[in-house]
Order: C-alpha cells, then sequence, then structure tokens
C-alpha cells in the first residue's frame, strides 16, 4: 500500500470508475437558446405588429416586421449565445491538482484523474479530492464546514473517513481513496441541488436603470400615442409608430453585453495569468486603493538560493535536509533550495514525529533516529531561537543584505517538543526581485493605489528589498500595527495572519477597498474578508483558492496590476456602451415625438419599419464591438473609481443629453430641407442620416479614453451596419417594403454636413469626459 498504485491499475481504475468530478450544470443548447428569444417582451411587440398589418391588409409591412422579428431574434441569440461560450471557456481553467503516492513515488496529478484505491497525500491546506480512510497522519485536522455547516476544527486518527470538498486545517495525513465523482457524500448532495447564476452588484444596478428605461419608454410611447390622436393622426400609423419606437428605445440588448463585456474582460485576464473566480471581483478590482502583497514570489522571483551560512556547517545542512516538507523537484522553493544545498547529508535520518510549521510559531520540528542518537530538529525564524548578542548581530548583518534568515537548533532527545534547544547558526537565503515589478509599482502609484509589503522576514530584511523596489513608507512588524501608524506604512515584517486580518479592518475602517493576496492556509480568513482576495496560484494552497475572488497564475505581482488594468478597462467598457445605447435611444424618442408635436398630421419622419431597422443596425453589432475596446492608455492614470459612484457623472449624463438633442435636431433638418422632394425621399435622407449619426457616435464617446481606431471589430461592426444601411436604399428590391428612395450626392453632401457639425460640437463635449 505504500507504493500507491501503478500506472496500468490506475488507468483500468479510471475506465471502470469514470473521472472524479462532480457534472457541471446541463448545457443549454443552440435550439434552446433560440427559442428563448421568443419569450422577449420586445419580440411579442413586433409579432403583435405585424398581425395588425395582417389584419389591416398591409401585407408588405406585415411581412418585413415578421423578418425584423426574426433577424431581431437572430441578433438576440447572437449576443446571449456569445456570452455563454465565453463563460463556458472559463469553467476549465481552474485546474485542481492533487499529490497521488503511483508506481512508489510522490506524483502531482489532476484530480479528475484520481481514481478508488489511490493513496493521496494531504498537507495543511488541501482540499481533500475525494472520499477515503485516513491510513496515517500526523496531527492532521480538518475543517467539514463544506458537507455538514458547522466550521469547528474535526481532528482525525487513523482508521476514520475524509471527505471530498473538506478542508486539512493542520498537520499532514495520507488516505485511501474509497468513492470519487458523484459517489462521494459532496457529490450526492450536489446532484440534488439546482444552481442558479449570481449577477454582480453592477449588473443588478444596470438592470435596475433597464426597468426604468422601460417605464420611462413606454410612458413617452403612450404620451406620443395619445396627443398624435388628438392632434388627428391616422390610427393604424399611430399604432405601429408607436409600437415601433417602443421597440427601437427599450434598450433589450443591455443585459447581453454587460456579460460579454465580463466574459471577454476576464478571458484576457486569464490570457495575462489572472484567474477571475467571482466577477464581482471584476467591478471591485476598479475601485481599489490599496494592494496589500506578500513580499516572497510575489515581489520576488521565489528562485532560492543559500548564499550564505554561520555556525556548524555540517549539522546546519542535516538539520535543513530533515527538517523539511519538500524534495528536490517539489514543495516550497525555499524547502527546495535547503535540500539542493544540503547535497545528500541527513538521508540515513528516519523521522518518528514532526510538528508541521505555523505562522504563530514560526517555527517547524522533528523527531528524528538517525546513527548517532534520537533528535529533536527545529528550524524557524532565527530571533525565536537564538539568545546571544553575537547571534542576533549575525541576523541584523545578514538580514541588512537582504537576505532572507533561517535559524537552526536542535536537542538529543527522545520526545518531540521545542524546550531547551541548542542553537545551531544561520543559513542566509537570497530571492532577487521580480523583473517589472518596480515599473508596476510606480504604476500603481501612478494610478492612486497604495501597495504594502508584507512578509513574515525579518524587518531589516523587508527595508532592503523595499528600499530596493522603490516601495516607500515606514517599516513595522506585524504586533506594532495601529490606524496611526496605518497612514505611512510601507512595510510590515513578521506579520502573521491575525496581523493581516487587523490590518484589513482599520483600512475598511478608513472607507479604503482593500486588496490581499495569500498563499497558506492561515491567510484563507484574510482572504476572504478582503474586498479582493488574491491566492497564488502556483504556492497557494487549495483552501486559499477556495476563498479568493482572484487567483494569479504565476505568484507575480505584475499579473496582479494586470488584472487591476482589465477590471478598469472592463468598467469602461461597459460606460461606453451603456452611454452609445442611451444617447442613440433618447435621439430617436426626441425625433418622433417632435414629428408629432410640430410636423403635419399626415407627415411622420420616420416610418414604423425605419425605427425597427435603426435598432437593428445601431443597437446591435456596434454596442458588441464596444464591448471588446481595448485599454485606454489613461485607465492607470487615474484615481480608482469610488464604490458608490453613480454609474454616469452628471457631466457626463448632460453631454449624452446634449448630443441626442444635437442629432435630433441636425435629422429633423435634413426631412425638411428635403421634403420638398417629397415625403419618401425626405424620410430615406433623414432615416439614413440618423443611422450614419448614431454609427459615428462610439467613436464620439471613445475620446476621453484616447483609444482611436485600435478597436478592428468596431470598425468592422460599424462598416457592416453602413453596408447594410446603402443595402436598403440602393438595392430596388427593398425600396418598397422599407419606403426608401435612391440618394444622389447632394442628399449625402447634407449628411456630411450635419456630420461635420455633430462633431465640430460633440468631440469638445466628450474629449474632456471624466469618469
Amino acid at each position: 500500500m505504500t507504493n500507491g498504485l501503478s500506472s496500468a491499475e490506475a488507468k483500468q481504475l479510471l475506465e471502470k470508475y469514470g473521472k472524479n468530478h462532480l457534472p457541471p450544470p446541463e448545457k443549454a443548447s443552440l435550439f434552446s437558446i433560440f427559442l428563448s428569444q421568443f419569450k422577449n417582451v420586445i419580440v411579442w411587440v413586433l409579432v403583435v405588429a405585424s398581425l395588425i398589418s395582417f389584419f389591416l391588409g398591409e401585407w408588405i409591412d406585415a411581412s418585413v416586421i415578421l423578418a425584423i422579428t426574426v433577424l431581431n431574434a437572430l441578433l438576440g441569440f447572437l449576443q446571449e449565445w456569445k456570452s455563454v461560450r465565453s463563460i463556458e471557456e472559463l469553467v476549465e481553467v481552474e485546474k485542481h491538482f492533487s499529490k497521488v503516492i503511483r508506481d512508489g513515488h510522490l506524483q502531482s496529478i489532476h484530480s479528475d484523474e484520481i481514481v478508488p484505491g489511490d493513496l493521496v497525500h494531504l498537507e495543511a491546506g488541501d482540499l481533500v479530492p475525494a472520499d477515503g480512510t485516513l491510513v496515517h497522519e500526523t496531527r492532521f485536522s480538518v475543517n467539514e464546514a463544506a458537507l455538514t455547516g458547522e466550521s469547528a476544527t474535526v481532528w482525525k486518527k487513523n482508521g476514520e473517513k475524509v471527505f471530498r470538498g473538506t478542508a486539512v486545517v493542520t498537520g499532514k495525513g495520507k488516505f485511501l481513496v474509497s468513492e470519487t465523482g458523484l459517489k462521494t457524500e459532496i457529490g450526492q448532495i450536489t446532484s440534488m441541488l439546482e444552481s442558479g447564476d449570481k449577477q454582480t452588484p453592477l449588473q443588478i444596478r444596470l438592470d435596475a436603470i433597464g426597468k426604468k428605461l422601460v417605464l420611462f419608454c413606454v410612458g413617452i410611447v403612450i404620451v406620443i400615442f395619445l396627443f398624435g390622436l388628438w392632434k388627428g393622426f391616422p390610427v393604424y400609423s399611430l399604432i405601429m409608430t408607436s409600437l415601433s419606437l417602443g421597440v427601437a428605445a427599450i434598450p433589450e440588448g443591455l443585459p447581453a453585453v454587460v456579460t460579454i463585456a465580463l466574459a471577454i474582460g476576464v478571458q484576457r485576464m486569464v490570457k495575462k495569468k489572472a484567474l477571475v473566480r467571482k466577477l464581482t471581483a471584476v467591478e471591485t478590482l476598479g475601485c481599489t486603493t490599496v494592494i496589500c502583497t506578500d513580499k516572497t514570489g510575489t515581489l520576488t522571483e521565489n528562485s532560492m538560493r543559500v548564499v550564505k551560512t554561520w555556525g556548524d556547517e555540517d549539522l546546519l545542512f542535516e538539520i535543513a535536509a530533515v527538517c523539511n516538507s519538500a524534495s528536490e523537484t517539489a514543495g516550497d522553493p525555499m524547502e527546495r533550495a535547503l535540500i539542493l544545498a544540503a547535497k545528500g547529508r541527513g538521508k540515513g535520518a528516519e523521522i518518528l514525529d514532526e510538528i508541521p510549521f505555523d505562522s504563530d510559531r514560526k517555527r517547524m520540528s522533528v523527531l528524528v533516529k538517525t546513527p548517532k542518537g534520537t533528535f529533536v530538529y527545529t528550524k524557524g525564524a532565527p530571533e525565536a531561537l537564538c539568545k546571544t548578542k553575537e547571534e542576533r548581530e549575525k541576523i541584523h548583518e545578514f538580514s541588512r543584505e537582504g537576505l532572507r534568515v533561517l535559524g537552526f537548533a536542535y536537542k538529543e532527545s527522545n520526545v518531540l517538543d521545542e524546550e531547551g534547544l541548542h542553537f545551531v547558526g544561520l543559513i542566509a537565503l537570497h530571492d532577487p526581485p521580480r523583473k517589472g515589478v518596480k515599473d508596476s509599482l510606480k504604476e500603481c502609484k501612478e494610478a492612486g493605489m497604495r501597495v504594502l509589503m508584507l512578509t513574515g522576514d525579518h524587518k531589516e530584511t523587508a527595508v532592503a528589498i523595499a528600499k530596493e523596489l522603490g516601495i516607500e513608507g515606514d517599516a513595522i512588524e506585524g504586533g506594532e500595527i495601529n490606524d496611526k501608524k496605518l497612514e505611512h506604512l510601507g512595510v510590515l515584517a513578521r506579520v502573521s495572519a491575525k496581523h493581516k486580518m487587523q490590518m484589513i479592518d482599520l483600512f475598511q475602517k478608513r472607507g479604503e477597498v482593500v486588496a490581499m493576496t495569500g498563499d497558506g492556509v492561515n491567510d484563507a480568513p484574510a482572504i476572504e474578508k478582503a474586498d479582493i482576495g488574491i491566492a497564488m496560484g502556483i504556492t497557494g494552497t487549495d483552501v486559499t483558492k477556495s476563498v479568493s475572488d482572484l487567483i494569479i497564475l504565476d505568484d507575480n505581482f505584475n499579473t496582479i496590476v494586470h488584472a487591476v488594468e482589465e477590471g478598469r478597462c472592463i468598467y469602461d467598457n461597459i460606460i461606453k456602451f451603456t452611454s452609445y445605447l442611451f444617447s442613440c435611444n433618447l435621439a430617436e424618442i426626441l425625433i418622433v415625438f417632435a414629428s408629432i408635436f410640430f410636423l403635419e398630421k399626415s407627415v411622420l419622419i420616420f416610418a414604423p419599419i425605419h425605427l425597427l431597422w435603426i435598432n437593428i443596425v445601431t443597437d446591435g453589432l456596434p454596442a458588441i464591438a464596444l464591448a471588446m475596446d481595448p485599454l485606454s492608455p489613461l485607465a492607470m492614470k487615474r484615481p480608482p473609481r469610488k464604490a458608490d459612484a453613480p454609474l454616469f457623472p452628471r457631466s457626463w449624463f448632460f453631454t449624452l443629453i446634449a448630443l441626442a438633442i444635437l442629432i435630433s435636431v441636425l435629422t429633423i433638418a435634413i426631412f425638411m430641407i428635403n421634403l420638398p422632394k417629397g415625403a419618401v425621399h425626405a424620410r430615406t435622407c433623414a432615416f439614413t442620416a440618423l443611422v450614419v449619426f448614431e454609427l459615428s457616435k462610439p467613436f464620439l464617446l471613445r475620446f476621453p479614453y484616447k483609444i482611436g481606431f485600435a478597436n478592428i471589430w468596431l470598425i468592422g461592426a460599424v462598416l457592416l451596419s453602413f453596408i447594410l444601411q446603402a443595402a436598403v436604399v440602393y438595392i430596388p428590391f427593398f425600396h418598397t417594403p422599407f419606403e426608401t428612395a435612391s440618394m444622389n450626392l447632394i442628399d449625402w453632401g447634407a449628411i456630411l454636413i450635419g456630420l461635420i457639425i455633430l462633431w465640430s460640437v460633440g468631440y469638445p463635449l466628450t474629449r474632456k469626459g471624466k469618469f
């Protein structure tokens, strides 16, 4: 049993029992997504409009409206399918690995590949990947809250059961797998549950705004209809215009486009090694004001190398090799560096018992039998083990050089305890700063974010590294933290999980939005409490990852900054297309409203079919393309957005209204200029002018972001929409159903003049927009 299964046995058992995973929720089929589009109120409004036309003998109108109904459903299908596919592509990114003994060797395999009969190695911070029986344990305890709802620590002994999804709190253990997948306890519970998608706060807020816009649009449409009746407009014309305006003005695609923007942004984060586990993190990233980051492996390379020793070198390296949880190829980089430097020392030792490292004791001890006798070997924070002034001065000397210093001690004993240890000496390791981190720290400062370095190292080591990286502020140890010292704090040394919780609480009381990194099991409470909990993907424990909002797959601080950039970019893109939809729909309402109030009763600027078509070519593809905009070069040049800030600043809201009014005036003017040539010609020119104005608006609204023409998807969407508009104007087949006529160069000249006026006024309005 100590050698585990062979690879051949594991393969046969995997074929017999299947993969060790819980099946995901049933995916919606393409057909069901398409059918769901017909549950939309907008679609049924169009169906009602086509039926009215049919019963009134308007066959052409009825046919065109039905065709647009199908086209509208197809566009909705495209948006929803894109959002569903984007999210599904993210599901497989977060992979879980387990340590399993196979072929006599400890291996790291994908947890899906675990089979009954496997011998799985567990240590503090791991999530138990299957059900089974504990066969070896050292001070082993688990948290079974995921299964029982009780968060109390449960101590386990050999022969007792461990269950999938529970978290190892302390110690080490090995268990023999008995059940996998749906046959596990949590698998049977999961199979009885239904999962539902949760909206982010931003989605909820936009949904509320959308509902208010719907009520506003319905109210305006009713007013227009009633006033039109009073002025004597034909009833059929008013009904069709009102229904079409309602369809055009209601931003039915907003929820889908928001989902697409979030999903695309999250995919871009994954490519930059940042895995978002909770969509709420995407919004919070843009509000982050303080980043509390670990030093080792995040700001530094985590490529440890022993550079200095002080004391009995042979005994130092024997303790370093034996009092160790790693191997030459796997485990913590610092412990691997110690084993490599030890060069085979301590190989004849037999470990009888162990007290694992924890952040409160700051040490690890083992009871070991050697040819020379039975000893307790200990390694840990040097100041906790040393006793003399000379020893303390040597610690300071190494620390001031930016070296990570470990102390080593021992005693001869048959009982494992940490009393009466004899100090042996010091080993100092060098861990160079990561490339690019200094620039990322500077970028954080420009973006209005404070960065605090947290480390379990000696304060002088932390100060030396902070100085090299350019981290500003005072340096204190974890036990000294208070609200006053928080003001100018830059480095927190000898930090524990308790200190992290205390610091987060102090910052949050000051109104700061805190991002906190961590990797150990003791970091999990702080990760969960922080506004953005960030787990390390390489060194992070399963427990820490399970409570995090964000996982940094390469453990690199630069990746955290990239994630903040993408968080700001996603929010910017949501603001852009929401601004675009709001401004366009308001312009359409104003134009119809003005034509009912001020023009003759026989004249309407737009036919109902025009309003429906405008909704297709302007609210569809361009809005989706705006969700794909790249990062603005100004995104990290402005301070963090306040969490309770309104969606639109007041000045930007009035800018959008001004643009809508300007477009309305220009469209009505083009209609009036061309009215002597006939109503159909005038309508065609006004109809085309509004489409051109609205298709140019995305570029106007993007001026505050200084992006230019970087988004090829937006350019392609605008060109395609323009080509579709040109088709209904110049292809004779569409003239009758769309009530259009061909336009000449003079007509286009008038539209071009209107476009120049729009940009002459719009550019000064939008280019100074602030968010």
